[in-house]
């Protein structure tokens, strides 16, 4: 479990972009895995994962970061009820990674939700 004081605990802050900058005061609702992942449950039922901990990796949505919601059903990754020929955004990028099983949406721009999954 982390700390306040824990730099390596603290989750990249959202600043308006795709990029993140450093949020060091919010700790104390996150955790460190074994592989050094991050977990950070958010106050409005989101979960972040940063993949690759605080202090490594490029910090970015879609990149290393990928939200998650829970409730009373379970966790649902962000974007599970993305309809059919809807772009991958910062908004649905974790449901296509579980669904598609790739990160092919980095690479190449005309991907969509049930239609065209992959670069190849």
């Amino acid at each position: 479990m982390c700390t306040v004081s824990n730099p390596s605990c603290a989750m990249p802050k959202n600043n308006g972009t795709t990029s993140f900058g450093r949020q060091t005061t919010d700790g104390v609702n996150s955790f460190v895995l074994a592989d050094g992942a991050l977990v950070h449950f958010h106050s409005r039922n989101d979960i972040w994962v940063d993949l690759d901990g605080s202090n490594k990796g490029k910090n970015q949505v879609c990149h290393d970061i990928f939200r998650f919601y829970y409730n009373n059903t379970g966790v649902i990754p962000d974007g599970q009820g993305a309809a059919d020929n809807t772009s991958v955004n910062e908004n649905n990028c974790t449901a296509w990674v579980i669904r598609y099983d790739n990160m092919d949406y980095l690479k190449c721009s005309d991907l969509k939700f049930g239609g065209k999954t992959t670069c190849k």
